[in-house]
């Protein structure tokens, strides 16, 4: 998408074109959907002039401005949605497997022929390739019996761990060897599944509390590291490390709210009470430097979404600030991720995953819940009239929430209220800050917009719900 500092006319004809295709794929569309996608394809033509006044409508090989929109395929967007009404979702007519097999097995093997006899060249040369290739996996298989893995058992003391007790085989292991083989393609880590495993058959060798577990709402799936980044860390060490000055009052609000065996949905919005020397009943935090987030499909629970990784790593080489992502944590107990949206759940920066360590020989009830620290940020109103959503971009601004002038809003949540994954975009205003970069944009920024184009299945979940 063009920034969003262009032209409005120029920026909301290029988003309509991204909603015409986002609702168009979606799997299964409703008499709404067959609307927006009118809707969408009305302001792409109602806003379109700009992209010619503005020379952007180019030649693909002249590379000079056209002044016409004769485009076969933009006639043809003209028809999705009365046909949509009649076959259904366009989705089903898609030619990627078959196009995808033409490039493979025509287009690049047709490079390497003397462009004769087309026919008996291709063949010997998808022959070649897959005698190569299945000798290519014979020696990796006869390799890999040769190298078996040392595998060293680990300790609680052991600080620098970051392995993952749920990994896809390497590649170089037999079993991937054999998948890469007879298997049309790489399968999705199933969390839910081994979450599930886990509850059913109580496996004794598994860490307490369980690294795999499914939110209450059932449409997440969280996993962390079987071990820790680190694995016994004093508190005000964590603070320094993470710049997280308030960690240990929030902590102890935290549990004054909670109480010691409170299991209920927490809030953000409560003002900081305890002090930073303030006691608590534990000395030492785990901490986790990530955590991987599995959701179901928006339109069917039965398909398994891609894993997204949220970071939330100290400061260190290229990230002098820190590498943290956005997410979306559940706030009110009455509402569900995906089917209410962004109602009764906020957008956070989250900054620490960690888990309080109890005092030797005890296991109290507090000890079993991963915690968060995370940094609130807020949606902004972009009218008198209660409009949440930008009418250029279409996507939603975010600010930073604060305490005070000079104090972030930042506080404790579970772990397991995390509901999503999610990626914001700084806001740079009329002159971008020229210390930013790919690693510190998000530190300096104080507002973001809320990117819903970069996963179809958020961009699903917002757009039902707005």
């Amino acid at each position: 998408m063009p920034f969003p500092d262009d032209p409005p006319d120029f920026v909301k004809a290029i988003r309509a074109l991204a909603d015409f295709r986002y609702i168009s794929q979606a799997p299964v569309l409703d008499d709404n959907d067959i609307a927006k996608i009118s809707d969408a394809l009305k302001e792409f033509h109602d806003n379109k002039a700009i992209i010619i006044s503005s020379g952007a409508r180019r030649g693909a090989e002249s590379k000079q401005p056209l002044e016409h929109w004769q485009i076969p395929k933009l006639e043809l967007m003209q028809s999705v949605a009365p046909s949509v009404s009649q076959a259904g979702s366009p989705l089903q007519w898609s030619a990627d497997t078959t196009e995808h097999a033409h490039v493979i097995v025509i287009k690049d093997p047709v490079e390497s022929t003397n462009n004769a006899s087309h026919d008996p060249q291709i063949c010997r040369y998808l022959d070649r390739a897959e005698k190569c290739r299945l000798f290519e996996i014979a020696v990796s298989i006869a390799g890999a019996k040769q190298q078996a893995p040392d595998v060293q058992p680990t300790s609680d003391d052991d600080t620098g761990a970051d392995q993952d007790d749920f990994m896809e085989p390497m590649e170089s292991h037999p079993a991937a060897i054999l998948n890469d083989l007879w298997s049309s393609g790489r399968s999705v880590t199933d969390f839910f599944k081994k979450a599930e495993h886990l509850e059913e058959t109580g496996n004794l060798s598994a860490p307490w509390p369980p690294r795999t577990f499914i939110t209450t709402s059932g449409s997440t799936a969280i996993h962390l590291n079987y071990d820790p980044s680190h694995c016994r860390m004093p508190i005000d060490e964590v603070s320094t490390m993470f710049h997280l000055p308030d960690l240990r009052g929030a902590l102890a609000d935290y549990f004054s709210r909670e109480g010691m065996y409170g299991r209920h949905v927490h809030t953000l919005d409560h003002p900081r009470r305890a002090t930073a020397d303030s006691r608590l009943h534990f000395d030492d935090l785990q901490v986790w430097f990530k955590v991987r987030i599995q959701q179901k499909s928006f339109h069917d629970v039965a398909v398994i979404c891609p894993t997204h990784t949220i970071n939330a790593s100290p400061p260190g080489g290229d990230w002098t600030f820190g590498h943290y992502d956005a997410a979306i944590f559940n706030v009110e107990e009455s509402k569900y991720w995906p089917q209410n949206g962004l109602d009764g759940h906020i957008v956070t920066e989250v900054r620490l995953i960690m888990r309080p360590v109890p005092p030797k020989g005890t296991h109290p009830a507090w000890s079993s819940r991963f915690l968060v620290y995370v940094q609130r940020l807020d949606l902004e109103l972009q009218s008198r009239r209660g409009l949440m959503v930008d009418p250029i971009t279409g996507m939603h601004i975010l600010k930073r929430a604060t305490r005070s002038p000079n104090a972030l809003m930042g506080d404790i949540l579970p772990l397991d209220q995390l509901r999503a994954f999610t990626h914001i975009i700084p806001r740079f205003g009329e002159v971008a800050n020229p210390r930013l970069n790919c690693f510190n944009s998000s530190h300096f920024a104080k507002s973001f917009y809320l990117n819903k184009y970069f996963d179809k299945e958020f961009y699903y979940t917002l757009s039902a719900t707005m």
